[in-house]
């Protein structure tokens, strides 16, 4: 009797709404981890497309927590968040499982006052960091390089004659265009 009493308090306690839910979750998470380290993790994925690597989040937390990456601390955060973070693709990728999640952190984030262009400023430069063929080099630097702020973080449009791209891309270019590039990491030769 006294098991289902704490229970029902427990629930009592609980938000009503989906959003609310995931805020309460991540405010015990930051008790239990660390907020820094929460935030940073959660962050991280939240500005993602597909989640990230272990080797990615290895390199991201250090610089966007301050704090030494650690691979338990890492494993009790992913367990801590349950089945709301889970590991899925072709590069064994941390992801959130529902997309609710995702944008309840970037509320949080907001609500904070907390900029997620830095969050893709530090993103960019980890993966322009990365060799080219590197799988979620090719397919993530481009996007976050457009929604971070770092103005050393430029884009070119690349001309690739006998390539058309969009009409938007067209109209608004006056070129074909295939692709962007970085700038920074682009031959200065080509620049």
């Amino acid at each position: 009797e006294g098991v289902i009493r704490l229970l029902v308090q427990e629930v009592d306690r609980m938000p009503a709404d989906v959003a609310g839910l995931y805020g309460w979750m991540l405010d015990g998470a930051e008790r239990h981890f660390g907020q820094v380290w929460t935030r940073a993790f959660v962050e991280a994925i939240a500005a993602s497309r597909s989640g990230w690597r272990e080797s990615d989040l290895e390199a991201l937390m250090p610089v966007m927590s301050g704090e030494a990456w650690d691979p338990l601390r890492f494993a009790t955060l992913r367990r801590g968040l349950r089945a709301h973070v889970v590991q899925r693709g072709a590069h064994a990728q941390w992801d959130f499982a529902h997309a609710q999640m995702r944008q309840a952190v970037e509320h949080r984030a907001t609500h904070h006052r907390r900029d997620l262009s830095a969050v893709h400023d530090a993103v960019g430069r980890h993966l322009l960091a990365l060799r080219r063929d590197d799988a979620v080099h090719e397919s993530e630097t481009l996007v976050h390089l457009m929604r971070g702020s770092d103005p050393g973080a430029r884009l070119a449009p690349v001309v690739c004659a006998g390539f058309t791209d969009s009409h938007y891309l067209r109209t608004h270019l006056g070129t074909a265009v295939y692709g962007f590039f970085p700038l920074r990491a682009m031959d200065p030769e080509l620049a």
